[in-house]
């Protein structure tokens, strides 16, 4: 497979892979207290799109519900791509781990602060615990994926860091 389709295949199966570990969060979290499985898509998705502010409004339209998953998908396709770009780059540039590893934390970290900062905008709706929870777990399966279909990249740092020369003394 080519360098480019290699790219796509996996920013888009890593992208889906955090996507529906998130969906499946949070609907098993929704039935384990007795709640429809959309309850926190339709929560978000009223929030945002319709200005819901008090959950007891909460109607379960398929509308907000399809638009929130729709952007949620996106955004989360965007991280896939972002992955498999710093993984196709590591590959080439083998020393430059470090700085895809960086590059991957901060950009998860303002992921989180830009989804808690949602999470306040919509007015607490859902609880941060959840939230953070279910991007954490997220992220470990698409850095899984990632390293799991590219078990050479970790020998190739491994020997790129063996070369590097060592301190002057």
């Amino acid at each position: 497979m080519d360098a480019r389709r290699r790219l796509v295949v996996d920013g888009l199966a890593a992208g889906l892979l955090g996507y529906a570990v998130v969906v499946v969060f949070f609907v098993v979290l929704n039935l384990m207290v007795g709640r429809s499985p959309f309850h926190t898509a339709a929560l978000f998705g009223e929030a945002i799109f319709t200005g819901l502010r008090d959950p007891a409004a909460l109607t379960l339209a398929p509308g907000p519900i399809l638009a929130f998953n729709g952007v949620h998908m996106a955004a989360y396709l965007v991280f896939g791509f972002f992955g498999a770009w710093l993984v196709h780059e590591t590959e080439l540039h083998p020393q430059l781990w470090y700085l895809a590893l960086f590059l991957f934390i901060a950009v998860t970290l303002f992921g989180y602060a830009a989804v808690l900062a949602m999470n306040a905008l919509v007015g607490s709706l859902v609880a941060a615990w959840s939230v953070v929870a279910a991007s954490l777990l997220s992220a470990v399966a698409m850095a899984v994926y990632l390293t799991v279909s590219h078990r050479s990249l970790l020998e190739r740092v491994d020997e790129a860091q063996e070369t590097r020369p060592g301190p002057v003394e």
